[in-house]
């Protein structure tokens, strides 16, 4: 079970996940993967590095389950 810090809503994106950065990553290089970084109310409210997430992990937020039109 995802935890509550695992997903993210966010009103431009919709609903993000958390991705946890392989550990020989920088912040630049997690930052630069993360989909919220483009929206600065999102980067600050989204709990993505270790001092603010309850598992301490450091990571990303991004769509991983895009919605499947419906075929005509």
């Amino acid at each position: 079970m995802k935890g509550d810090q695992d997903v993210y809503v966010s009103e431009t994106w919709g609903t993000t996940v958390f991705v946890e950065s392989p550990k020989n990553w920088s912040p630049i290089k997690t930052c630069s993967r993360c989909i919220l970084r483009e929206t600065i109310e999102d980067c600050r409210r989204a709990a993505c590095s270790p001092e603010f997430r309850i598992d301490g992990k450091d990571g990303f937020y991004t769509v991983r389950n895009y919605p499947n039109p419906e075929k005509s």
